[in-house]
């Protein structure tokens, strides 16, 4: 296996964020953690992307994402299904922003990095999109290690 680049976004750093269904919201509350501004664009929004929107967390547009969402952004998150996302890739093309694809990573330019603070630092831990649950427990893993906790076996 092998990973792209590693991104590190300034605070601050706007993000595109299409689709908003449980993925999306589970992408964009990373991208929150690690200090990005969201903006979300899709034709239906969950529960939980409605509250962030409805508090003002996040940005929020209820349509098709368009070529020029990719042109405003320097990153984006596709979390869509396969097909959707090779839609999106299509009009993505030429416009320099950089993506990160939930439901085909290997067509993504970076993955998001299971992420958290320790101290000064920002720890993350990435599969590259190849196992995202897994980076999720190794995670875990480590940051109980380095906060001293005992995991339950």
């Amino acid at each position: 296996m092998t990973f792209g680049p590693m991104v590190a976004l300034r605070r601050d750093e706007p993000v595109l964020v299409v689709g908003a269904g449980p993925v999306g919201y589970r992408k964009t509350c990373s991208l929150l953690d690690g200090g990005a501004s969201v903006t979300v664009v899709s034709l239906s929004f969950c529960d939980e992307m409605r509250r962030l929107i409805s508090k003002g967390i996040v940005s929020g547009e209820e349509r098709s994402v368009q070529r020029q969402d990719f042109e405003r952004f320097r990153f984006a998150v596709l979390a869509l299904p396969p097909e959707e996302t090779r839609l999106a890739l299509e009009l993505r093309e030429g416009t320099g922003c950089l993506v990160c694809c939930c439901s085909l990573p290997e067509l993504g330019d970076f993955a998001l990095a299971a992420q958290w603070s320790h101290g000064n630092f920002r720890v993350g831990i990435s599969s590259g999109g190849m196992d995202p649950s897994g980076a999720a427990k190794l995670k875990s893993l480590i940051r109980a290690f380095l906060e001293g906790k005992r995991l339950r076996r």
